[in-house]
């Protein structure tokens, strides 16, 4: 299936209260998106950062952050037997002191609380001299779908943990934004403000804005939506004075296999309707933004989960022009874990993308069990798009 220059990413722009416009996000040649190019290997790194053992089984929502020049990896995991977003799930974390190369042992992060009280994955956040670690907090379990829409059955909130140096460990300030689930770290706006996107317990679209850069401060935003339906697991663009969010589809009544968007034009305190995009895409969660180049990125998968990809564009636009495979081939098979679902699938998914010392730091699951960093010089990035 070739796709020809017409498509990728048509954003509606909000002209007023009810005129829209369309302006493309797409300025490359005809790409096949069957079988995206593969990232030239030569210079790029994989590297394994945890592997599934007993007691820990299942890995969700890796993250990675850079406070210090250390880097921190984060998931969320759980006991042999119990799946994601289930009871005694918790937070684990490692730190690399030499760029990634290599990690030192797993530390408990957020902890299940009385046997009950639990913690899945979130954000890192480094400001004023502190690193923090947004993470959604709840209790029971999510009920299954009901009406194509997964609830939660009990309390979520965002709690905010921060790393105490001087004793080396995390330690919890309590909840700082109600029902909300962080899927991205804090973005700044232009009119200072910090903006995080993420989801309700009711599982809609939704972002937190912060009063400045004050890390205990949030008010919420919710997005008009109709049709989006389980985990829309949002990712958050700003560029000039728009802001952008790219969504998860997980059940267009039109067409399923695209992502879909919304945008913002008063720093997120209203927002479009949610549309569809031209953007292919599998039911995995998205990650994007912009590096310091001027040029935006989007990490994503395609065929399935099988293929982690990277869409790259022109500096200094929101246009898009090119995307690669990360991976040569596809996911190893699963591992020992039995579970059933989506652990006995092979998949590379979950991104998170942050930029240090001029590499891009990408990590994902393998099969939902292992954590896996590629890291890529930008320089490449350079060599090979326009």
């Amino acid at each position: 299936m070739k796709i020809s220059t017409s498509f990728l990413l048509y954003f509606l722009v909000l002209l007023g209260n009810t005129c829209y416009s369309q302006i493309s996000f797409w300025s490359g040649d005809t790409l096949d998106f069957i079988e995206p190019p593969l990232f030239p290997q030569e210079n790029i790194k994989h590297v394994k950062v945890r592997w599934a053992e007993l007691p820990s089984t299942f890995l969700i929502g890796c993250a990675i952050g850079e406070h210090k020049g250390i880097l921190y990896a984060s998931w969320a995991t759980g006991p042999e037997g119990v799946k994601e977003n289930g009871p005694l799930e918790h937070v684990k974390v490692k730190r690399s002191l030499d760029q990634g190369k290599t990690w030192q042992d797993e530390q408990v992060l957020a902890p299940v609380v009385d046997g009950m009280y639990n913690h899945s994955h979130g954000s890192f956040w480094s400001i004023q001299d502190t690193l923090n670690f947004f993470t959604a907090s709840f209790t029971g379990h999510t009920s299954g779908i009901y009406d194509g829409v997964r609830i939660f059955l009990t309390d979520l909130f965002t709690e905010r943990f921060y790393f105490e140096e001087t004793t080396q460990t995390w330690v919890s300030k309590g909840k700082v934004i109600d029902n909300f689930f962080p899927m991205d770290e804090p973005r700044l706006l232009p009119n200072g403000n910090y903006i995080m996107s993420g989801l309700n317990k009711d599982l809609k679209a939704v972002v937190a804005i912060s009063s400045k850069d004050r890390p205990d401060h949030w008010k919420t935003v919710s997005l008009p939506q109709k049709f989006v339906k389980g985990y829309p697991e949002p990712t958050t663009f700003v560029f000039e004075n728009k802001v952008i969010l790219f969504i998860r589809n997980y059940e267009h009544p039109e067409d399923k296999d695209y992502f879909c968007y919304a945008i913002s034009e008063d720093y997120g305190e209203t927002w479009s309707p949610i549309q569809i995009s031209d953007f292919p895409a599998t039911r995995a969660k998205p990650y994007g933004g912009f590096l310091s180049t001027g040029r935006p990125y989007l990490v994503s998968n395609l065929n399935g989960r099988k293929w982690i990809c990277l869409s790259i564009g022109a500096k200094g636009t929101n246009q898009f022009s090119t995307i690669f495979r990360l991976r040569p081939g596809g996911p190893p098979n699963p591992s020992y874990f039995n579970g059933g679902g989506d652990y006995t699938n092979q998949q590379w998914a979950y991104p998170y993308v942050i930029e240090y010392q001029d590499h891009l730091f990408i990590i994902y699951h393998s099969n939902k069990l292992d954590a896996e960093l590629t890291i890529i010089p930008l320089s490449e990035i350079e060599k090979i798009v326009k």
